[in-house]
This record gives structure tokens, sequence and C-alpha cells, in this order.
């Protein structure tokens, strides 16, 4: 499940019941909604060893279910001719040149600042950084907010004279972003970084507009060296923003889906006998196959006003294709 969910999963349904829970579902709703079979006992035992309480098992159990969610939300709309993408699109902000010795200093390497508001569903996606140095080394690529708050960081080991690819393949939000290598006095390869934009073209539109713009950080300010970092990314649709965002339009059909996912787990379960609820072993798989076909049904009946709302909240992620059909699509 990406990160990006758990803001909107983890309060959306709740695992206790409305007259004695003292906190507040999102949704309203509540697994004990889901009948008299399932209590706050069940879901502790079903918890196991893999959840501390039956609290954070009922937050996985959301959780699973808005993962399942997404999927069901793609299929329908790829059944109605359209496509969500969460395409890469690589456009290198700087090339290696010469090298120089630098000496050791603050946190260095690119600025990315968002110039212009996007709809609400759009965000930056890093594909990858490339590092380059001259000297072998072991350095640390982080990716910080302008607060300073980490929001990926990984150990990298550099050989001397080779590119090191690193997959981030990750979209944030934040309006910016600090990409850059630990302190260190690296031979690095000097990067020619010019202050690229990366724009993002409505469907029809005419020109495009600056979404964000991209330099060189020395530490201090804005510079034209990226100090050996090359880095490929774009404006894009964040999916998952969407998904949170149609949550709320699709909950009872969200809390069938935890229920499918209750009974998998009971299906599965070594420490609770599902002949405690179901008498004939059976009606269980056939009761989570019922669910499940409910709970897609309910999705498919309301995505087509859903898609048509859709389109006018993010017109910057909508465009066309040879056939005159609308996608989704993330735009650089």
């Amino acid at each position: 499940m990406s990160a990006l969910f758990s803001p909107c999963t983890d309060n959306f349904i709740l695992i206790g019941d409305r007259q004695c829970s003292t906190e507040v579902s999102t949704s309203g709703l509540y697994l004990t909604d889901l009948g008299e079979a399932i209590t706050t006992d069940l879901l502790a035992n079903l918890a196991g060893s893999g959840s501390a309480n039956a609290v954070e098992y009922g937050r996985k159990i959301v959780r699973r279910a808005a993962l399942n969610f997404q999927d069901l939300v793609r299929r329908a709309m790829a059944n109605m001719s359209y496509q969500v993408q969460q395409g890469t699109f690589q456009r290198p902000a700087c090339e290696y040149q010469t090298t120089t010795n630098l000496p050791a200093a603050a946190r260095r390497g690119f600025v990315v600042r968002r110039v212009r508001p996007l709809a609400k569903f759009g965000a930056f996606y890093i594909d990858k950084v490339v590092i380059k140095s001259k000297t072998t080394a072991t350095v640390t690529l982080e990716i910080a907010d302008e607060l300073g708050v980490i929001l990926y960081s990984k150990q990298i080991n550099l050989i001397g004279d080779i590119a090191t690819p690193v997959q981030i393949l990750s979209e944030f939000t934040s309006d910016i972003l600090f990409i850059t290598l630990d302190n260190t006095a690296l031979e690095t390869y000097k990067t020619n970084c010019a202050n690229a934009k990366l724009s993002c073209t409505p469907c029809g539109a005419g020109s495009s507009k600056s979404a964000y713009s991209i330099s060189g950080w020395d530490g201090l300010q804005d510079t034209t060296n990226s100090f050996g970092l090359v880095l490929f990314g774009g404006v894009q649709c964040s999916f998952s923003t969407v998904i949170c965002s149609l949550m709320p339009y699709f909950s009872e059909a969200i809390l069938k889906l935890c229920h499918v996912e209750i009974l998998k787990d009971l299906l599965n379960s070594p420490r609770v006998n599902p002949a405690t609820i179901y008498a004939d072993q059976s009606m269980l798989s056939a009761d989570i196959e019922k669910t499940k076909n409910s709970a897609n049904k309910s999705i498919n009946d309301q995505m087509a006003a859903t898609l048509s709302n859709l389109q006018k909240s993010a017109p910057h992620c909508i465009t066309c294709d040879t056939l005159r059909r609308p996608y989704m699509v993330s735009i650089v």
C-alpha cells in the first residue's frame, strides 16, 4: 500500500461501534456495522502475530480494502474507455561536464519549486536520480521538503567514473523539494543545470504553463551546478490523491471490501474456527464472492457520474487520444 493512502485510510472506517467509540470515523462507518458476527473480539483474534492489537488490525483491513478499491476503480475506468496512467517522463535538467574537486559543504544537489498552483490531484513525480562521481564512495541521497522533513533517504554505493541510477518512482506534493547528497568531499562531476521548467498542458489548450522550476542547489542558494546529480521526472496526476478524494463517495462499497478482507482472514486463520460463525464452511467462500461482487457492482454503477465530475475537477490530468476518447494522463 502506498504511504499516500495512510492519511485518508487510518480514520476512514474505525473498529469500534458508534455507541461506544471515543473516535469518530470520517466516513461515519465502523467495522462492527458489518453485523453481529463481526465483533472486536473476533478482530482481535484475527489480528494474530501480524498486528499489535485489534485497532492496528482494523487499520490494515481498511488499507487492504482501499487498495482493492483502487484496482476496481482502474478496471471500471478502463471499461468506460478511460485510462489512468502513472507514466514516467524522463527529462534531465542537467548534463555531466568537467570534474572539479569540491570541498566538504552542506548537502548539495537540486531544488525543485512549484511556481504556480496545480489542481488538487497534481504532483511532482521523480522517476530516478543518476549520480556520477570521480571517486568511489558511499553517500546518502535524500529528498526533503521546505521544512527539512525527510521524505526519502537511501544509502548509495558509488563507483568512480560510473553513472549510478537510483530509481525513486514516487510522487511528491510539497511546494519545494531538496534532492541532495550528504556532506562529502567527493571529487564529483560538475553538472551544468539550466533553470528548467516542467509544464503541464490541458487537453485542447493552446500553450503550456510552467508548473515547477528546477535548479542546482549548493546548500545555501540556487546554482547552475547540481554536483554530479541528474534528475529525471515530471508533472503528473496523483492517482493516490484521486482515490482518496473518491473514497467518501464509495464508503459503503469500501465497507463491503473490508468485509471481504475479514472473511478471507477468517477462512485462513489458524486462530479462529470459522465454524463458530459458519456451520457450513462452503458458505464462507460463497459469502466472500457475493460481497466482493456487490462492492464491484456499486462501484461500476456510480462510476460514470463520478468520472464526469473528475474531469471538471482535474482538467490538467485530462487529454484526448487520436480516437477522441478522454483518459487520465500525466503530462510534462
